[in-house]
């Protein structure tokens, strides 16, 4: 590898596509993706000055670096003698690189996509003084029917529209506070538009556009993540566009549309509901007694295959 010379940050709404445009623009071949970096921000603590040591203890016992799969015990050296967090982070891209036989002798950027940093660009960017953010922002009612698809999420409307409104917010704000490092897209546009878009992208993170990243074949899903990823790295299904109204219940989608209608409005989105009544008491105890059902029999089913 030549270097890490920046990193480029994939933020928004989880389920709104991070990951599959992280796999789009990892197909370049000066670009590295790595698996979700939850640890990156856990890491750092404004109170205390960077100390390697902690920092990789602390990595060690981070439950979401386990999805890494990467064993750094040879290289346990070379990251205790970093100096900043900065540089810690881009040895152990590199590390992961290197261990995976990832062939990138050119690579340049790292991509990162990991939706909840949308609340943290101001941090990070202090932190990578060289780094860009890509905020990705999707229907929120197409966010809602695919949190129903996997285990974690808001399951119900009216949460999923709440946690919906706060991370598009959180983006689009950090836009407008740090022009020239936030660009926004839309996940509709990328599936309907792929080269233009990612055009548009490549430009604003300085790579030139290559053919081949509208394959989306840039990204190694790890084994923990690959359901809910199946479908990264087999191009853009327009199909998912619209998919939320057969998925979602017509109630659902008007408790949506009941609070984050305006929004949706606003960002071009059509709706369903002139009126949309709001959600009923009754109708958020069966939503919450849904979940917990479902948690209980997902336990049990687990418990179940170990057994």
């Amino acid at each position: 590898m030549g270097g890490i010379e920046r990193a480029v940050f994939i933020v928004g709404c989880g389920r709104s596509g991070t990951t599959m445009l992280a796999s789009m623009l990892g197909a370049h071949p000066e670009a590295l993706v790595t698996p979700e970096s939850q640890f990156n921000m856990d890491l750092y603590t404004e109170e205390e000055s960077f100390d390697s040591a902690r920092y990789l203890k602390s990595l060690k016992k981070h439950r979401r670096f386990a999805i890494w799969d990467l064993d750094i015990s040879p290289f346990e050296e070379e990251l205790l003698s970093c100096t900043g967090h900065r540089e810690f982070i881009y040895r152990l891209v590199e590390i992961y690189a290197q261990s995976k036989g990832v062939d990138k002798r050119g690579v340049r950027v790292w991509i990162d996509h990991t939706p909840a940093n949308v609340n943290k660009i101001d941090i990070l960017k202090n932190l990578f003084p060289d780094s860009l953010f890509i905020h990705i922002y999707r229907d929120g009612r197409a966010v809602a029917a695919s949190f129903k698809a996997v285990e974690w999420g808001r399951k119900s409307p009216d949460t999923a529209a709440l946690f919906w409104i706060q991370r598009v917010a959180a983006g689009l704000a950090a836009e407008c506070r740090f022009p020239g490092l936030v660009s926004s897209v839309r996940y509709e546009d990328i599936v309907l538009d792929t080269e233009e878009e990612l055009g548009r992208l490549c430009d604003f993170i300085g790579l030139d556009f290559k053919k081949e990243m509208l394959d989306g074949g840039g990204f190694r899903v790890p084994e923990y993540t690959r359901h809910q990823h199946r479908l990264v790295g087999k191009g853009v299904k327009r199909s998912r566009v619209d998919a939320w109204r057969v998925e979602l219940e017509a109630r659902e989608i008007e408790i949506f549309e009941n609070i984050a209608g305006d929004i949706l409005r606003i960002l071009g989105y059509e709706r369903l509901y002139d009126s949309p009544r709001r959600i009923k008491r009754h109708e958020r105890v069966k939503y919450s007694l849904k979940r917990s059902l479902e948690r209980r029999l997902d336990r049990f089913t687990k418990g179940g295959k170990r057994g």
